[in-house]
Parts: structure tokens; C-alpha cells; sequence
């Protein structure tokens, strides 16, 4: 399977320089400039291959995203001329972003289009373009941070449960993820970069095995034994167990949360418990199955670089 097309490469630079602007950017203005130039970008890279699904996934994802910019823009004109407003305003641009990144209450549209596109789309969708939506969102100092971060906890994790597609079950692990960076925002103010950098990272290792999978379903008796455990790992590792790196994050924002906001504490915990139960039981199936080629000792280049990350960080981890 082809993960990157050349569209990709052409694209990427302007996206990555998009994002770059948005971090470095103090005006709103300027923010929402980057906004559009990261729309500009993406909308060809999701549009491949020319399709009627991914045609229509493309259309859907620009509607969504032009008309949330239309009404951002007009908010950052009313902040560039009173100021004063932006403490007002704060509900509104925060609900402005959770629509452009996907996050529930507002993720139907969201996963209607993560089903209908390339590995690769779904890698920066799920990832790289929730950048800029998330450091808006991590400058409003608004209530909505903790019924956002548990919402998304609770449907993340429940919804994953009954999907059989490998792209839903990411994208509801997506969210699930989401809400563990929501909750990060209330008690730092750069934690859930750091988090989403490791779950970029994770994804990334995930997808080293799918591309070895040609259907969306991992019931394939076909697939390499060695790709299947490399899978395993990948997905365990996605989930926080430890002592994978995947832990790391989870347990430095358990450390942060006050001893009053025990309740959170339980949702995160009890969220990621039951995204254990999704990944193992995607996998169970795959593992179970017999594999028709030989195994462990002739593993794929893809599967010895995406287990190799793991050995390395797991045992860093032991020295913490």
C-alpha cells in the first residue's frame, strides 16, 4: 500500500510553514491568516486519490472548515478594533475550534471523513491539523476546558467498542486522546504538546504494520505473524500501558491533577481502560488467526523499525 503521494511533498511544506506561523503568532489576525493557509494546503492532500469517496470527504472537510473560518474571522475583527471583548468571545472561538479540529460534541462530520480517506490523510488529519485548532483553544481561560475533556473521554472510549473499521476505531481513539489533551490544558499551559508529539509518534508506528494490511479489517489470516504482534505492541503502546512510552504523558498529567479533581482522575483512567479493551480485542482476532507465512525470524523492515522505538524508550523508562 502507498502511504505518501506526490502531492504530499508538495503540499507539506506549506502546511508545516502554516503551523509554524500559528505558534509564533501573537495576533489573532494573523492566526486565523494560518488558518487558511493550512486549509489551502491540506484540501489536495485529502483529495487523493481522485475518487467519488475522497472527492466527497475533501468537499465535506472544506465546508466545515471554510465556514468555521467565516465566523472566526469576523470574531478576530471585532478583537482587532475592542479588545475587550476577547473575554466575551472566549465560548465562541473555543466552540469555533472544536468544530475545525473534530472533537465531540462536533465530531459527526469528522468521522464520516476519516473512514473515506488514505492512511496517510488520516495520519496529518489525526494529528498534525489539530495544532493550530488546539493552541486556540489552550489560550481561552474558559469553563467549557472540563466538560470538553470528559465528553471526549466518554465517547472516545465507549464508541470504539462496537467498530469493526481500523480508521473508526483510530479516529474514536483519537478522541478519547483528545480529551486526555483537554484535560492537560487546565493545569499546564504547553503539556498537551508534549502529548500530542508522543501520540503522533505512537500513530506513526501504528501505521508502519497497517501499511503491511491491504483490507481496513484486520481479520486477514494472510498477514505476517511478526506484522501482527508488531501491531500488538504498536496498539498497547497507543493505549498508555506501561512501561511503554505511550505511558509517559498519561502519568505526568495523573501527577499534575489536584487531589480535588479526583473525578477526573477516574474518568481518564476508566477511559483508557476501556480503549485497552478496543485495541485488544481489534487484535485478538488477527493474533489468533493462523499466518501463512513464516514467521518471527524474517520480519519486515517496517516491523523491526516500528519495535525498535519501543525497546529503546521502554527502557529509558526504567531509569525514571
Amino acid at each position: 500500500m502507498t502511504m505518501f503521494h506526490h502531492s504530499h511533498l508538495i503540499f507539506l511544506p506549506l502546511l508545516i510553514m502554516s503551523t509554524i506561523i500559528a505558534l509564533s503568532s501573537t495576533s489573532w489576525l494573523i492566526m486565523w491568516l494560518s488558518l487558511e493557509t493550512n486549509l489551502i494546503s491540506f484540501i489536495p492532500m485529502i483529495s487523493y486519490p481522485k475518487t467519488q469517496f475522497f472527492s466527497k470527504s475533501a468537499m465535506k472537510y472544506f465546508l466545515i472548515q471554510s465556514s468555521s473560518s467565516i465566523t472566526f474571522l469576523f470574531l478576530t475583527i471585532f478583537l482587532a478594533s475592542l479588545p475587550s471583548l476577547l473575554l466575551k468571545l472566549q465560548p465562541i472561538i473555543t466552540l469555533i475550534m472544536i468544530m475545525k479540529s473534530g472533537s465531540a460534541p462536533f465530531h459527526h462530520w469528522f468521522i464520516t471523513i476519516t473512514n473515506n480517506i488514505s492512511w496517510s490523510s488520516l495520519l496529518l488529519l489525526l494529528t498534525w491539523q489539530k495544532i493550530i485548532p488546539f493552541l486556540i483553544i489552550s489560550l481561552m481561560n474558559t469553563w467549557m476546558i472540563l466538560p470538553l475533556a470528559i465528553l471526549n473521554l466518554i465517547i472516545g472510549s465507549t464508541s470504539g467498542i462496537s467498530t469493526p473499521s481500523t480508521r473508526l476505531i483510530m479516529t474514536y481513539s483519537s478522541l478519547s486522546h483528545q480529551g486526555w489533551m483537554y484535560s492537560s490544558m487546565m493545569f499546564s499551559d504547553s503539556l498537551w504538546m508534549f502529548y500530542l508529539m508522543i501520540y503522533s509518534m505512537n500513530f506513526i508506528l501504528c501505521l508502519l504494520p497497517f501499511s503491511l494490511m491491504n483490507n481496513t479489517l484486520l481479520n486477514n489470516s494472510l498477514t505476517p505473524y511478526s506484522s501482527k504482534i508488531s501491531l500488538f505492541i504498536s496498539l498497547m503502546n497507543l493505549a498508555g500501558i506501561p512501561p511503554l512510552p505511550g505511558f509517559i504523558p498519561k502519568w505526568i498529567i495523573l501527577e499534575m491533577i489536584p487531589a480535588h479533581f479526583t473525578p477526573l482522575s477516574l474518568i481518564l483512567i476508566t477511559s483508557t481502560t476501556l480503549s485497552i479493551f478496543f485495541y485488544m480485542q481489534m487484535t485478538f482476532t488477527t493474533l489468533t488467526l493462523s499466518s501463512h507465512n513464516k514467521p518471527l525470524t524474517k520480519s519486515s523492515l517496517p516491523t523491526k523499525i516500528s519495535l525498535y522505538p519501543y525497546i529503546l524508550m521502554s527502557s529509558l523508562l526504567l531509569f525514571l
